[in-house]
């Protein structure tokens, strides 16, 4: 697996190490070091992740339009999308499959559970997020008496602070 991107200071520095082989554990050992620095501190995205955190804030922007005009079931139903699309690359990130054991995609359910056992999110908040994504499946499902403003809100919100 390649973490570096092909063209970063990382690998470029890695390839010009020179001399003998003491000298060049050290000096890898010291890129090595400066890269995990930067990959746990988050300063290392791929491209797909600039690109997906784009896109994520412009579908946050589609559903906070149709809230703010009082149409919660629309604006629900976006939000809750990408709150689903962000638990899916959650995990993915975390290394867990989003797939079962029959090749389909796993519930939103499934892999907040997950989560929690990787410890990205506690109990409590899964169960708020459950909440939440319920109310995009009550508003997608026409069931409009079963989906609220107020908490397609705070859905929207906390989508917004990325959970």
């Amino acid at each position: 697996m390649n973490v570096a991107p092909e063209r970063s200071s990382y690998l470029t520095a890695a390839r010009a190490v020179k001399g003998h082989n003491g000298h060049i554990v050290l000096e890898l050992g010291g890129i090595l070091g400066a890269l995990r620095s930067d990959l746990q501190d988050g300063y290392i995205h791929t491209i797909e992740e600039l690109v997906h955190g784009a896109v994520f804030d412009d579908f946050l922007e589609m559903a906070s339009e149709p809230l703010t005009k009082g149409y919660k079931d629309p604006g629900a139903v976006i939000a809750g999308t990408v709150l689903e699309e962000h638990i899916r690359k959650l995990a993915v990130r975390n290394s867990l499959s989003v797939l079962d054991a029959k090749n389909k995609p796993k519930s939103f359910d499934t892999l907040a559970i997950e989560l929690v056992k990787t410890r990205q999110f506690c109990e409590p908040q899964r169960k708020i997020l459950a909440g939440w994504y319920g109310q995009r499946n009550e508003a997608a499902h026409g069931h409009m008496m079963n989906s609220c403003k107020t908490m397609s809100m705070m859905q929207l919100s906390c989508v917004v602070l990325k959970v």
